[in-house]
């Protein structure tokens, strides 16, 4: 047998894995572009990507000196944005003022009060300038969403030399490149003449733009995950410590495995379960302050769950799409259910009875 050619040159640096995995369009359901009619996108976050962490800075300084000015205590002037404390998808608990970090099925597993953690589109220069409105055949705007995939409110025109509305509800055709306000979903594909199949619509929020499109109106629907970044980066440099806790839950399975009613002896896992809870938070602090945005050691988070569920494709950015043929089909990695991987076990476990076997009777 030749000796395998371990030549590094050959694979890619840790600079252009990166590059292609900031990329990436991540796949929850099998999807393909050449059924795809029509194209939404949302603006804020999505189509508008604003400088961050400069804007979100501006926005908490504008809110604190408003809360000040209204009566709140001067105190609270002394604090500054701090990127690293809020991620998104935390619940509040408007009982006691606490941010929670939840899973999928509504356990705690991050909480804070206050700040303690309680345990338990670019233009590049000399480019020539082209009418962003050029680049859509519908534009709709003020559409108050969620209620644009509900009932929605009253179609206007508008005036896109003086911002202004136009009397009267519209009723007609689609024109290009008239700007529309209010309207609702319905409105929409009556307009495009299409189906809510035939749409993929594209968003930064999670209830706002993913939740109701896909469950109201059965679009397909696209994600966008700005936190993607850091989470794939993170997630590069600390998987070591996700496997050893995968590790840890396998061999915490095999001590309870062989118990049935009759066993009296229960296992000390205390070492072990402690062991879990030191990795989970080196895994948290390496994220931020709150952790990941998808996971929390071996549990995913609310977010991560209804991002699975509701959200056909995500990706860091919505410019990921350039990178695909719009014929492009994307499939979804099978997903087995937990008796398929006991039964897949199994299998292997026989194989590799059978193989060692075979290698005894040869010898």
């Amino acid at each position: 047998m030749e000796e395998m050619d371990t030549d590094h040159s050959t694979y890619p640096d840790d600079g252009r894995l990166k590059t292609e995995l900031d990329e990436k369009i991540f796949v929850n359901r099998s999807l393909t572009l050449e059924d795809i009619k029509c194209y939404g996108f949302d603006m804020d976050y999505t189509l508008a990507i604003y400088k961050s962490p400069e804007y979100e800075s501006m926005g908490f300084e504008l809110i604190r000196d408003r809360m000040v000015s209204i009566g709140y205590p001067h105190e609270i002037l002394r604090y500054t944005y701090d990127p690293s404390f809020p991620t998104r998808g935390l619940v509040v608990d408007t009982t006691y003022g606490n941010l929670l970090k939840v899973d999928s099925n509504g356990n705690i597993l991050v909480c804070s009060h206050g700040f303690s953690f309680l345990k338990g589109l670019t233009i590049q220069p000399g480019a020539e300038k082209q009418s962003w409105r050029s680049f859509f055949d519908l534009i709709v705007v003020d559409t108050r969403k969620p209620l644009f995939f509900g009932e929605g409110t009253v179609l206007r025109q508008v005036d896109t030399h003086t911002g202004k509305l136009r009397i009267g509800t519209y009723v007609g055709d689609l024109q290009n490149g008239t700007v529309y306000s209010g309207g609702s979903s319905d409105i929409v594909t009556d307009l495009l003449n299409v189906k809510g199949k035939d749409i993929l619509y594209v968003g930064d929020h999670i209830f706002g733009d993913i939740l109701k499109s896909k469950k109201r109106q059965g679009w397909k629907t696209f994600l966008v995950v700005p936190e993607l970044t850091k989470e794939l980066c993170v997630w590069e440099d600390k998987k070591n410590l996700f496997d050893e806790l995968k590790h840890l839950d396998i061999f915490l399975a095999e001590l309870y495995k062989h118990l049935d009613s009759g066993s009296r002896d229960c296992p000390d896992i205390s070492t072990i379960q402690k062991r879990m809870r030191a990795l989970t938070q080196k895994m948290d602090t390496a994220y931020g302050q709150m952790g990941s945005l998808l996971r929390s050691g071996a549990r995913q988070t609310l977010f991560a769950s209804q991002l699975m569920r509701y959200a056909d494709l995500y990706s860091s950015t919505c410019s990921n799409l350039l990178h695909y043929p719009f014929n492009y089909l994307f499939l979804a990695p099978p997903v087995l259910m937990p008796h398929e991987v006991g039964a897949q076990s199994l299998d292997l476990a026989a194989s590799q009875l059978s193989s060692n076997n075979n290698h005894t009777i040869r010898n």
